[in-house]
């Protein structure tokens, strides 16, 4: 399993008890918010290296439509 679908379950079952309870609020340990902000950051830096891949790629094509 995942990180990623580690921190799904653990949200859903918390979203399924705040259900329960008739609550607006669903309590998350602090380990799964470490997991959550962790995977955000993981998610940041692929995005990031993604971008720095397009903008690579893409030097030199500038200029050559039809002007």
């Amino acid at each position: 399993m995942t990180d990623l679908e580690r921190i799904k379950r653990r949200i859903r079952t918390q979203i399924k008890a705040a259900h329960n309870e008739s609550s607006d609020f669903a309590w998350l340990p602090v380990g799964t918010c470490q997991m959550i902000l962790d995977e955000f950051e993981r998610l940041e830096k692929k995005t990031e290296e993604q971008e720095e891949r397009i903008a690579i790629m893409t030097e030199g094509k500038e200029g050559t439509g039809n002007e």
